[in-house]
């Protein structure tokens, strides 16, 4: 099978089979980003190859950072925090209407349950520029000063949400709006 009539899944898989990879994975959020090590894409890429690889370039610009969950103790989330696993992805929503902090974001898991916040602490939910965006679960257990339970995650606070169109909108006028570099 020629490499260019390869679907960008059956690309990926065939270089993890190689031995050696042109891929190399973010050390410390394993299932966050897959960054490419590969050349400048040749000018027969297909649309969907050039969109991964803006879409790679972008995510290189914004690294993903760590966060630890505060506010973990209230409203019964032990219970939710105690049954997380590493690798689950999580939900990180701002909050300007929050009355405690106009710049709060909640941590939810998938079924929109509240785990707890990023914390207010050196600005750190001042980071997240975006209205929403996903976290990984990097660390669950009993916190070091006590017997309740904590949690850290991996996130991308200012990496600009992907959005599906159905109005087709041309590749520059896409990237464009997505903060991506054009094609």
């Amino acid at each position: 099978m020629r490499v260019g009539h390869m679907s960008t899944g059956e690309r990926l898989a065939s270089h993890r089979a190689s031995s050696v990879t042109p891929w190399r994975r973010l050390r410390t959020p394993s299932r966050l980003c897959v960054v490419s090590a590969l050349p400048s894409l040749p000018p027969e890429a297909s649309l969907p190859d050039k969109i991964a690889s803006a879409r790679q370039a972008c995510e290189a610009k914004h690294p993903p950072r760590n966060f630890s969950v505060a506010g973990v103790t209230f409203e019964g989330r032990q219970k939710l925090i105690k049954d997380l696993q590493p690798e689950q992805i999580v939900l990180l929503e701002r909050e300007p209407w929050n009355q405690y902090d106009p710049d709060a974001v909640r941590v939810m898991d998938l079924m929109a349950r509240t785990l707890g916040y990023i914390p207010r602490y050196n600005d750190q939910n001042k980071l997240f520029t975006q209205e929403s965006a996903f976290g990984l679960v990097n660390w669950t257990g009993t916190a070091p000063t006590g017997g309740s339970y904590g949690a850290r995650l991996y996130a991308r606070p200012s990496l600009p949400n992907l959005v599906l169109d159905p109005l087709l909108l041309s590749p520059d006028e896409a990237a464009r709006l997505a903060d991506l570099p054009t094609l």
